[in-house]
């Protein structure tokens, strides 16, 4: 239903989050196939809750390894999502970027928040590997979302995967280093 009432619109690039279930995923990837011109697609592949509560059933993560992840510009997965997606792969941020790429993606860039030290997000674009180094801010609730969302309003304007995962990333540190922090200030960001 959501889906086609966007049937009427040119949209600039797509952003897809969380998926639920096989069935939802599915729609999604039907959709996107019956679109006579594809925008660029960033996945933000949200598999579990912060709290480590699954939100995607295994049938939907292997749907989605089939269908969106080919389907997609970018891939922007943490490290923990992207080791779910590749186990074949070493848990490590290039490797997985690496991995996603050959699973189909246009470009991968597997952020590091999640691990120790400052965050560094790893960028395979099919050809070059870039390290995007951030100063740990304070942790906001929704900053993978928005980051996903910057970079597809960088796609939209034209930019290389390059471009819009660095232009993204800094907005989100600067969102989460001012004046008001968290997601309140993430979701006021232009």
């Amino acid at each position: 239903g959501m889906l086609h009432a966007l049937a009427g619109l040119r949209l600039s690039a797509v952003k897809i989050g969380m998926l639920g279930g096989e069935a939802v995923a599915a729609a999604v990837a039907d959709w996107l196939e019956g679109l006579e011109e594809a925008p660029p697609v960033v996945l933000d592949p949200v598999l579990s809750a912060s709290g480590g509560v699954p939100l995607v059933d295994s049938a939907g993560r292997a749907l989605m390894l089939r269908r969106l992840v080919p389907a997609a510009a970018l891939v922007t997965p943490n490290v923990l999502e992207a080791a779910a997606l590749c186990p074949e792969a070493p848990a490590e941020a290039e490797a997985l970027a690496r991995a996603l790429v050959a699973r189909g993606a246009g470009a991968a860039v597997v952020t590091g928040g999640h691990g120790p030290g400052d965050p560094v997000d790893v960028l395979f674009d099919g050809v070059t590997v870039t390290r995007y180094r951030r100063a740990r801010g304070p942790e906001g609730h929704g900053t993978g979302c928005r980051f996903a969302s910057g970079c597809a309003a960088g796609l939209a304007r034209g930019h290389t995967p390059a471009e819009a995962v660095r232009e993204s990333g800094e907005a989100v540190a600067r969102a989460l280093a001012g004046p008001r922090r968290g997601a309140a200030r993430l979701l006021t960001l232009p």
